[in-house]
């Protein structure tokens, strides 16, 4: 059962870390007005390029996580797969503090990332508790990590 069946996802969703970008051209598919981010400006030419020939809702930008700040409280749903665990230590709270901003209270934030049950993988991250207490220390009540 996936995010769209359950009934999870509003309509303005960022894909963080959107690469390789099938997430972003399928939610905008069905109708959702989606934003996919990447640091990456090949993944982003790339996506760019994939979705060139499709009329797609969907608007692909190469950026810092952390540099957000034109989107203030635009995003109903955030899906981040494979981002947070993706970047340096020292870029959770700057990463957490930007999702937050583009949040609104009742915005949903969804992510997918390393846990204690995969124990040999947990050991080389372990931001999830960081994670969740920033965003919930800035107000975004819906959290499913």
């Amino acid at each position: 059962m996936n995010l769209v069946q359950l009934g999870k996802l509003h309509e303005n969703v960022l894909d963080a870390g959107c690469e390789p970008n099938r997430n972003a051209r399928y939610l905008a598919s069905l109708g959702y007005k989606v934003v996919g981010i990447d640091i990456s400006e090949r993944a982003i030419s790339k996506a760019i390029d994939k979705t060139s020939s499709e009329k797609s809702n969907v608007n692909f930008n190469q950026r810092d996580f952390s540099r957000l700040n034109e989107f203030k409280g635009h995003f109903d749903t955030v899906i981040d797969i494979g981002c947070f665990h993706s970047i340096l230590n020292s870029d959770h709270e700057p990463y957490t503090a930007s999702l937050s901003h583009i949040c609104h209270s009742d915005s949903s934030v969804f992510l997918r990332a390393f846990s204690e049950t995969n124990k040999s993988r947990y050991r080389r991250w372990q931001g999830h508790k960081r994670y969740s207490l920033a965003l919930k220390r800035n107000n975004v009540k819906k959290l499913s990590l």
